[in-house]
C-alpha cells in the first residue's frame, strides 16, 4: 500500500509538472485496467468526473490508435468533456507503454487559448510521458519481484517435506568441505544427481574461480564456530550455467562436524539490477554528454555577446534561467552614434538561444543604411527569422544613440519600454508606436495585414541615465497571502534607490534588489539589461 501511495505521488508530481512547463491548467492521466475500470488521475479537474464522459473516452481511443508520437484534436464538438464546463480549443495525448510495448494508457493535456502545440511543448511533454512510463516499469519490476518472493515464501510454508521442496538450496559437507548432504532444490540447480554430488569437493567443483577463495574463508569461520549470513557467492552446474546465490552456513555436530549451508537465489533479481544498473549508466553518460554540449554552447552564445569594453558609459547583464537562453543583446558603433539592441526570445533554453544565433547573424549581415535606421533593421531581422521561429516570437528593441546630440532614435517590436532615470523621477521612454514581436507575420504574407516598424526619437538630458531590460527582471515574483507580486511593482523605488551608484555597479546591484525582493523562490525566466549614462 506504501509503494503505491508513493506511486500515486509521483504520477501527480509530473502531472502538476506538465501542466506548470506546458502552461495549462488542465492534465489527464487515463490508465487502462483489463479487469476493472480505468483509473483515471486529473490535474485541474474534480475526482471522478470524466469517468462518464463519452468524448473522453472517444479522445483516448484515437489517441491509442493513432500511429502519432502525439495526437493533437482541435474539434471544439469533440472537446466538451463535461456539461457547461471547460470548452477547450485542443486536445493532446500520448499513450504510455510498458516495457513490452503494451498500452497501459495515456497522458493528454488540455488548452482554452491555443490550437496546436509549440515544439518545445511538444519535446517537454514526450519527456514526461517518457518519465511516466519509466515510472510504471519500475513499479512493475517491483511488484514482480514482491510476487516471486511471495511465491517462494508460499512453497517453503505449504511443503508437505521442508527440506526437498523448499525454493531454498540446503546442503551439508564435512571437515574436508566434500558434499554429504543436498535436498532437490540444490541438486537441481546444478544438474546433477544425488548419487553424484555425495562427497564431491563443494568448492573444487561448483564455484567459479572468484568464488573459490570466498567460499574457503567462509568455511574456515564457520568450522571455528561463527555463523554467517548472505555471502553472495556464484555457483556453476555441469551444464556450465551460472547462478548467484546468498549463502548462509551453521556449524553443527552429528558423530562428527558438519557445516550446513542454506544458497537463496539471488541470480533474477542480479539480472534485474545489472540491467538496471546499465541503463543507468547509459543515463550517466547521455547526461554528461549533453552537460557538455551545453558547456560548448554556452560558451558560443557567450562570444555573441557584445563586449565590456566598447564604452565606459554603456554596461550590460546577462543572466540565462539555464545554461543558455533565448535573451540577447549587442551594443556596436555607428559612425558617430551607437547602436543597442536588445531581445527577448519566447521561452529560453535550447530552441530560444538558437534564435539568438539567428539574430546575431542577422545584424552582423545587415548593411549600414539598416543599421541607421531601426524600423527598417527590425524589418530585416523579421524576415531573417520568420521561418526559424516555430511560434517562438521575439519582442526587440533597437536603438541609435548619439552620444554628441545626445539624441536617441528607436523602434520597439513588443518589447518593455526602457526607463529614464533623472533627477530623482523614473519614466519610460515613449512606446506608443510599438508594433508587434519579431517573427509572427512576414511582410510577404498575404493572409494577414504586415505594418512596418515605426521609429520614435526623444532627446535625452545631460545627466540621466538609460535603463532597458527583458520581462524576466519586471516577471521575477514571490508570494504574499498566496498572491502572486512581480518585481516590477517596486522597480521605480529601487531605480530611484541606487540611481547615484556609478555605472558598474548599477546593474549588479539592481540584481541583488530582485533577489532579495523574490526571496527563495525560484527565477522563471531568462534577463537581460543595458544601462546607459548619458554624459
Amino acid at each position: 500500500m506504501k509503494e503505491n501511495n508513493q506511486l500515486i505521488d509521483f504520477q501527480d508530481k509530473i502531472l502538476e509538472s506538465i501542466a506548470v512547463l506546458l502552461k495549462t491548467d488542465h492534465v489527464l492521466l487515463y490508465i487502462s485496467q483489463s479487469d476493472n475500470a480505468p483509473d483515471i488521475y486529473t490535474f485541474g479537474f474534480e475526482d471522478s468526473e470524466l469517468k462518464n464522459s463519452k468524448n473522453f473516452l472517444h479522445l483516448v481511443q484515437v489517441t491509442q490508435e493513432s500511429k502519432e508520437a502525439i495526437t493533437q484534436i482541435n474539434q471544439t464538438s469533440l472537446l466538451d468533456l463535461i456539461k457547461d464546463q471547460n470548452h477547450f480549443k485542443l486536445f493532446a495525448g500520448i499513450p504510455i507503454l510498458n516495457h513490452s510495448n503494451d498500452f497501459i494508457g495515456i497522458v493528454s493535456v488540455l488548452f482554452k487559448d491555443i490550437n496546436e502545440l509549440s515544439t518545445e511543448q511538444k519535446l517537454q511533454f514526450e519527456f514526461f510521458a517518457n518519465q511516466l512510463s519509466l515510472l510504471y516499469e519500475n513499479y512493475e519490476i517491483k511488484q514482480n519481484l514482491k510476487d516471486k518472493e511471495f511465491q517462494l515464501l508460499n512453497q517453503f510454508i505449504e511443503s508437505d517435506d521442508l527440506y526437498n521442496n523448499s525454493p531454498i538450496g540446503y546442503a551439508s559437507v564435512d571437515a574436508k568441505f566434500n558434499v554429504v548432504k543436498a535436498n532437490i532444490t540444490f541438486l537441481d540447480w546444478l544438474g546433477v544427481t544425488k548419487k553424484k554430488i555425495i562427497g564431491q569437493s563443494f568448492v573444487d567443483n561448483f564455484l567459479t574461480e572468484d568464488s573459490k577463495s570466498i567460499m574457503m574463508e567462509f568455511f574456515k569461520k564457520v568450522h571455528s564456530g561463527i555463523n554467517l549470513n548472505e555471502v553472495e557467492i556464484q555457483m556453476i552446474g555441469r551444464s556450465g550455467k551460472k547462478r548467484i546465490c546468498l549463502v548462509s552456513g551453521r556449524n553443527y555436530f552429528d558423530k562428527e562436524t558438519f557445516i550446513r549451508l542454506s544458497f537463496f537465489d539471488t541470480t533474477e533479481k542480479a539480472m534485474i539490477k545489472d540491467l538496471l544498473d546499465k541503463e543507468n549508466q547509459k543515463l550517466i553518460t547521455q547526461n554528461e554528454i549533453m552537460n557538455r554540449d551545453m558547456e560548448m554552447a554556452a560558451k558560443i552564445q557567450a562570444r555573441l555577446l557584445p563586449s565590456h569594453s566598447l564604452y565606459s558609459f554603456i554596461e550590460y547583464i546577462y543572466s540565462p534561467l539555464e545554461q543558455i537562453g533565448g535573451d540577447f543583446c549587442d551594443i556596436f558603433p555607428l559612425n558617430d552614434s551607437i547602436g543597442i539592441f536588445i531581445s527577448d526570445v519566447a521561452g529560453h533554453g535550447v530552441p530560444s538561444a538558437f534564435v539568438t544565433a539567428m539574430l546575431k547573424s542577422g545584424i552582423e549581415n545587415a548593411s549600414l543604411d539598416l543599421k541607421m535606421n531601426p524600423g527598417m533593421l527590425l524589418s530585416f531581422l523579421n524576415e531573417s527569422i520568420i521561418d526559424f521561429c516555430a511560434g517562438r516570437f521575439v519582442t526587440a528593441f533597437y536603438g541609435i544613440y548619439n552620444p554628441i546630440k545626445r539624441e536617441f532614435i528607436y523602434s520597439i517590436a513588443g518589447h518593455p519600454s526602457p526607463y529614464k532615470i533623472h533627477l530623482g523621477k523614473v519614466d519610460n521612454l515613449d512606446s506608443s508606436k510599438s508594433s508587434r514581436p519579431l517573427g509572427i507575420i512576414s511582410q510577404n504574407s498575404k493572409l494577414l495585414k504586415y505594418k512596418p516598424y515605426v521609429n520614435q526619437s526623444t532627446q535625452l538630458e545631460q545627466g540621466s541615465r538609460i535603463m532597458l531590460c527583458t520581462d524576466g527582471l519586471l516577471e521575477a515574483a514571490r508570494y504574499e497571502n498566496q498572491t502572486k507580486v512581480f518585481f516590477e511593482s517596486v522597480l521605480t523605488e529601487n531605480l530611484i534607490e541606487i540611481a547615484k551608484l556609478p555605472i558598474k555597479e548599477f546593474l549588479p546591484a539592481l540584481m541583488y534588489k530582485m533577489n532579495e525582493f523574490i526571496q527563495d523562490f525560484e527565477m522563471e525566466d531568462d534577463i537581460c539589461m543595458i544601462v546607459l549614462d548619458v554624459k
